[in-house]
Order: structure tokens, then C-alpha cells, then sequence
């Protein structure tokens, strides 16, 4: 903004100069004076001067996604999160968190959808360690995640209403109805997927976080997820 900063310079100058001239006479009589002048050319010079730098700069307009708030989208999507989980989440979870948030903001739904699958299936990793007792190498798929769960909750013949077969229900559709798809290089998402998405991504995270504090024997410390 050197340029139109330089201009608003020779505005304010122009200004004071125009009212030294008012002051000293009938102010019919300022119309047409140097300094008249001088405060018109240099309004229009800053005009014209900032016109040319906003159409250069990389300047974006991004609307809101249904009831969230671009700045939090941009700058802070773990606060979309419960404070408790927010804590949780590891500095690597958090990052696919942020990222998730941009990518939406942005318009960029194929990206927000692979950082959601990211985001679960750390969580998930963590979650088995909890119900299970040994955490999953990272990088381990999905499946046999699942799997690792199915057996626990067959070992201990929990009912349909326990947490831990709701959060297998949901990793289950999420890995068949987008974990899956988005892994294949021709899958596209569009905004409303996106969305749709991004909810079902925050429900899995908040079923699996919930149902761990219940089952930890001990408080779970900040960044374990």
C-alpha cells in the first residue's frame, strides 16, 4: 500500500491546507483556489492509486458455510469441537482439525474430506488403545481398526446400546461411505458432501472421546488423541 499510503499523505495535507484557506476569508470565495485544487487532484490521485493495488492483491470474498462462522472455519475449527475434546486432540490432529476448516472455507472439498479421514482415524488409533489397551502403529488403515474393536465388544457381549458398538457402527458406514471412495484418485467431493462430511466426521470424534473418558480408569491427558 506504498503508493495509495503516499497519496492519503498528500490528502491530508491538501485538507489542512484547504482549511487554513477557509478560515482566513468568506469561505464563497475558496471555490477555485490552489488549494481547492490541490485537495481534488489529490482525492482523485488516491482513488485511482488504490483501485490499481486492491485488483492486484491476492484479496479473497469466502461466504459462510450453513451456521459456521468463516473466521472460526479459518482460524480456530477445533473450537467447532467441545473444550474437553479440543484438549484432547494431539498437535497433529489439530493441524487435519485447522485444515478441515480452511479447506472448507476455501472451497476446497476434495482436500477437507482427506484431512477428516486423517483426523478420525488417529482418533480412532487412540480410541483402540483405550478400549483395547495397545495403540495401533500410525499409518494403520481403518479396517483392521475396526476389527480390533469388534473384537472387544464381542469378547465382553456388549449390548447394542453400548457407546462402543454405536462408535463401530458409525467408523463402520464412515470408512464404507467416505473413507473408501475418497481413497481412489477420481473421487471428487462437492460442498454439500463436504458438509455432510464434516458433521459425520465430528460425530465419530465426539462418540469415540466420549465413550474413552467413560472407560479410562484415570483422566486422559491433554493431547492424547
Amino acid at each position: 500500500f506504498k503508493s495509495s499510503a503516499e497519496s492519503a499523505q498528500r490528502i491530508i495535507k491538501a485538507i489542512d491546507a484547504f482549511g487554513e484557506r477557509v478560515k482566513m476569508g468568506n469561505v464563497n470565495l475558496v471555490a477555485g483556489t490552489i488549494e481547492h485544487g490541490e485537495l481534488r487532484a489529490a482525492s482523485t490521485e488516491f482513488q485511482i492509486r488504490l483501485e490499481q493495488e486492491l485488483n492486484s492483491m491476492p484479496i479473497f470474498f469466502v461466504t459462510p458455510r450453513r451456521a459456521y462462522s468463516i473466521d472460526a472455519l479459518v482460524d480456530d475449527a477445533c473450537g467447532l469441537f467441545s473444550i474437553e475434546e479440543s484438549r484432547l486432540f494431539s498437535p497433529t490432529t489439530k493441524i487435519d482439525i485447522q485444515e478441515i476448516g480452511r479447506c472448507i472455507a476455501f472451497d476446497r472439498p476434495t482436500a477437507a474430506g482427506f484431512h477428516c479421514v486423517r483426523a478420525v482415524e488417529a482418533i480412532v488409533r487412540a480410541y483402540h488403545e483405550i478400549v483395547v489397551g495397545v495403540r495401533p502403529d500410525p499409518g494403520t488403515p481403518l479396517g483392521p481398526v475396526i476389527n480390533g474393536l469388534r473384537k472387544t465388544r464381542d469378547a465382553q457381549k456388549l449390548s447394542n446400546e453400548d457407546p462402543l458398538n454405536i462408535a463401530i457402527e458409525l467408523l463402520t458406514k464412515f470408512k464404507q461411505t467416505y473413507r473408501n471412495p475418497i481413497t481412489h484418485p477420481e473421487m471428487v467431493l462437492d460442498a454439500s458432501k463436504c458438509m455432510k462430511l464434516f458433521d459425520t466426521t465430528k460425530s465419530v470424534i465426539s462418540t469415540m472421546i466420549e465413550d474413552a473418558i467413560e472407560r479410562s480408569g484415570n483422566p486422559i491427558h491433554d493431547g492424547f488423541f
